[in-house]
């Protein structure tokens, strides 16, 4: 699946209106027919989940996150590398810290940040239920890892499925970038922490009403 294919003159439009601070998406390999599965590379996943997609999905919601992750935190921090905290874990490396959770929400979508230590063992999807693979509680990664990380969810779940995702980041593949309907079960169940960054999503509802809605 070729980039030019899935950025829509939609997407372009939320992008510039979150700011200057406007990229292009990457380009990216092809998307597999299916998921990647988390044995593929990048580890990611996308699910139809109800809880993850909550009462109401918005594809252009989420792509305004990302753009919002890659405004506030990649043209600030760039390739520096952070240790990302799981709440109370005591940081192992001379990096700077992160504390997690982490959110960027846009109207109806969040995409957050956080260890994977957090979530119960097989829980995510993609996870087989019977692993008990210890994740560390902390992990080392730059901003940069991140949104390359949201860009491939964007990609390969957001437009190409209609449908939220997540992917494993990090050093030690212990950090996860997830995106889901702000106010889902899922995002109920990740506990508030800083920073709470929002934006209402005004361009999306204006172009809602114009050309018709991505939700789903």
């Amino acid at each position: 699946m070729k980039v030019a294919t899935i950025t829509s003159l939609t997407a372009v439009f939320i992008r510039l209106a979150m700011g200057a601070n406007t990229r292009s998406l990457p380009l990216a390999p092809s998307c597999p027919a299916g998921n990647a599965g988390l044995q593929g590379d990048p580890h990611f996943e996308c699910t139809p989940s109800v809880d993850w997609m909550g009462d109401g999905f918005n594809v252009e919601d989420c792509a305004a996150a990302v753009q919002r992750l890659y405004n506030v935190e990649v043209t600030k921090h760039g390739n520096t590398e952070f240790e990302f905290l799981l709440p109370g874990a005591i940081p192992y490396t001379s990096n700077p810290v992160m504390q997690t959770p982490r959110r960027y929400t846009v109207g109806k979508c969040t995409l957050a940040v956080v260890m994977l230590e957090f979530f119960p063992y097989g829980s995510l999807p993609g996870q087989d239920p019977l692993s008990h693979h210890v994740y560390a509680d902390t992990d080392v990664a730059s901003f940069q890892d991140l949104w390359l990380s949201a860009d491939f969810i964007e990609i390969c779940c957001l437009r190409s499925q209609h449908i939220p995702g997540w992917a494993l980041v990090g050093m030690h593949n212990s950090l996860g970038v997830f995106i889901w309907t702000t106010r889902s079960a899922a995002d109920r169940d990740v506990p508030q922490g800083p920073p709470t960054l929002s934006q209402l999503s005004n361009v999306t509802r204006l172009l809602t009403s114009l050309n018709g809605s991505d939700s789903i």
